[in-house]
C-alpha cells in the first residue's frame, strides 16, 4: 500500500513541479489576474516547486501513520512544518530579525 501510495503521489508532484517549472504563469493566472503577482509569484513557484517531491513523500507517510490509527504523530510534523515554513519566510523574503530581504526570488550569480 505504501509503495502504491509513494507512486501515485510521485507521479502527481512530478506533473505540479513541471508546471511549475515550464508554466507557473498559467497556473498563477488561474488565482490573479494582476501581472506583478503573476510575474512574483512565478519566480517564487519555480523555486518552491522542487518541494513537490518531498511533499509527496511525507504526505504519503502521514496517511500510511493515519490509516495505522497512529494520528498524533503526523498532525505534530504538520504543525511544527508549517510554522518553520512560515518563520523562515518572514525572516528571509521580508529581512526581519537581522537577515537580508531577499524578496521572492534570489539570483545567484558567480563572482
Amino acid at each position: 500500500m505504501l509503495s502504491l501510495g509513494l507512486l501515485l503521489a510521485g507521479a502527481a508532484s512530478l506533473v505540479f513541479l513541471l508546471l511549475a517549472l515550464f508554466k507557473p504563469e498559467l497556473v498563477l493566472g488561474i488565482y490573479s489576474k494582476d501581472p506583478e503577482v503573476v510575474r512574483l509569484g512565478s519566480q517564487y513557484l519555480r523555486i518552491f516547486g522542487a518541494a513537490y517531491l518531498f511533499f509527496a513523500v511525507t504526505m504519503t507517510f502521514g496517511v500510511v501513520l493515519r490509516s495505522t490509527g497512529d494520528v498524533k504523530t503526523p498532525m505534530a510534523i504538520s504543525i511544527l512544518a508549517l510554522a518553520f515554513n512560515t518563520a523562515l519566510s518572514y525572516v528571509l523574503i521580508l529581512g526581519k530579525l537581522g537577515a537580508p530581504a531577499l524578496g521572492c526570488a534570489v539570483r545567484l550569480t558567480r563572482r
